[in-house]
C-alpha cells in the first residue's frame, strides 16, 4: 500500500496540517509582477496551494498522480486538472504563471532532465510569462542524516503518526525515509515511502533557465524562490 495512491485523502489532511501553505501561496504571488490571469502548478499534489492560487488566477494544476489529482478536483472545483510529467505535459503558450513547488524538481534524475523540465514549463508560458520554483538548495545543510521530526493529525474517526530519516548518500542525493501509521474506522494501516531526492545547484539552475531562454532572479531569505521570466 502506499499512501500517496491508497489514502491520498490523508496525506491532504496530514501536510495541510504540517505546512503553512496559506503563507507559501502569498510568498509565490508577492514574487510574481501580476496579479491575475491564468497560472499553472506543476506537481500540484493534492492542490493545497491551488485553494489559495484560485482566488487570484485561473488555475491548471498538473501531476503525474491520478488519485491525488481527484483530491485536488473535490478541494478545487474552480480549477482544472491535466494528469502529466512535468518534462513532457503539452500546455503551450498559454499561461501568465507556472510554479513548480514543494521540491518537484528536486525528484527528477540529473541535469538533462532538469533542463527538460525548465525547457518544458517556459513553452507554456505566455511572452512575459514568468516561472516559479522553490530553491531547495539553501535548506540542503539543515538536514543531517539521522531522525526526522515526527507529527501527528487527529480527528474524529483518524489519528496519524508519521515519521522517519534522513540519509545523505552523496552530495547530490538526499534520501527520506517515511513510516505512517494511519488508523481509521476500516483498521490501522503501515505505509512506507522513500524519497530519492536530487542536489542542483545555482549553477545547474542557471544553466536550465538559460537554455530555456529565460532569465532567473534568486529571490527571498526564508523561502528563497527562483522567479525567472522570459
Amino acid at each position: 500500500m502506499e499512501i500517496y495512491e491508497d489514502y491520498p485523502e490523508v496525506y491532504d489532511k496530514l501536510y495541510g496540517d504540517m505546512k503553512d501553505y496559506r503563507w507559501e501561496a502569498g510568498q509565490v504571488l508577492d514574487a510574481v509582477p501580476v496579479d491575475d490571469g491564468r497560472l499553472v502548478n506543476f506537481g500540484c499534489g493534492t492542490g493545497l496551494h491551488d485553494q489559495y492560487f484560485v482566488n487570484e488566477f485561473d488555475v491548471v494544476g498538473v501531476d503525474v498522480n491520478s488519485a491525488m489529482l481527484d483530491v485536488a478536483r473535490r478541494k478545487n472545483p474552480r480549477a482544472r486538472y491535466v494528469q502529466g510529467e512535468i518534462t513532457s505535459v503539452s500546455l503551450r503558450g498559454e499561461f501568465d504563471v507556472a510554479v513548480s513547488l514543494f521540491g518537484v524538481l528536486s525528484y527528477l534524475d540529473g541535469n538533462e532532465e532538469l533542463e527538460e523540465a525548465i525547457w518544458n514549463m517556459s513553452e507554456c508560458l505566455g511572452d512575459e510569462g514568468v516561472l516559479v520554483i522553490d530553491y531547495l538548495e539553501p535548506r540542503r545543510e539543515l538536514i543531517e542524516e539521522g531522525p526526522l521530526q515526527p507529527h501527528t493529525y487527529q480527528e474524529e474517526g483518524l489519528s496519524v503518526a508519521r515519521t522517519g530519516e534522513a540519509k545523505v548518500p552523496s552530495e547530490e542525493e538526499l534520501v527520506m525515509r517515511y513510516q505512517t501509521v494511519v488508523a481509521d474506522k476500516s483498521g490501522v494501516h503501515h505505509f512506507e515511502d522513500v524519497h530519492h531526492l536530487q542536489h542542483f545547484s545555482r549553477d545547474d539552475y542557471e544553466s536550465a533557465f538559460s537554455k530555456a531562454g529565460l532569465s532567473p532572479e534568486l529571490v527571498g531569505d526564508e523561502w528563497p524562490l527562483w522567479v525567472a521570466s522570459k
